[in-house]
């Protein structure tokens, strides 16, 4: 009985068609997973871009006194709170009751030591504030670098794997086995029929 010669036909433009879609399905595999890559990796320079920024931010002129101002005030508390200890801790218990000459001169003598001590503080507070600065911009420095340094490392990483995966898509095996079952199937009634006619005999 004669085949038309439209079935092998069919056939093998259905394989073609097959092949087509496997390699279409790869290609749009390949595609996400650039993609995801990208975004990835955008997402890491932005974190890098944000420690550089944020770092950069705080060397303004205004920043800087800002900060210094920061530190000076607070080695005066700490150095204050430590003298008011240990005043406390020294102070003498008198028993009885004092004359008011002694009284006076006892709250002078306090004055005097009071007013020099809040002096010292103040001139080692100002004194020690540049060093104790460049001590706390080396810490942000120090964070920003590797916070830089994190985000270019997991970016490079993740790139590397996902270049693996994209490299490892291949087109359906099965869909391709499809597809050259119906092409040499197409081919071979073909050739059976040997192209005369309107049919192929089988």
């Amino acid at each position: 009985m004669p085949i038309p010669l439209a079935i092998p036909i069919a056939l093998a433009v259905a394989g073609v068609a097959l092949k087509a879609k496997s390699d279409r399905d790869a290609n749009q595999r390949q595609r996400r997973l650039q993609e995801a890559m990208e975004a990835y990796g955008l997402s890491k320079a932005a974190e890098g871009r944000a420690a550089t920024e944020q770092l950069i931010a705080t060397q303004t002129p205004a920043m800087r006194d800002a900060q210094m101002a920061e530190v000076e005030n607070e080695r005066r508390e700490d150095m204050q709170s430590s003298v008011d200890s240990l005043q406390a801790f020294n102070q003498p218990q008198l028993a009885g009751k004092l004359s008011p000459d002694y009284t006076r001169a006892q709250e002078r003598s306090a004055e005097t030591v009071s007013a020099r001590t809040r002096r010292a503080i103040e001139q080692l507070a100002t004194i020690g504030a540049p060093a104790e600065a460049g001590f706390r911009h080396n810490i942000r420095y120090g964070r920003a670098a590797s916070g830089v340094e994190a985000a270019t490392r997991a970016r490079a990483n993740v790139d590397d794997a996902y270049t693996r995966d994209i490299r490892g898509v291949r087109p359906s095996w099965r869909q391709n086995l499809a597809s050259q079952l119906l092409i040499g199937l197409g081919q071979g009634m073909a050739a059976r029929g040997g192209g005369g006619g309107g049919g192929v005999d089988v």
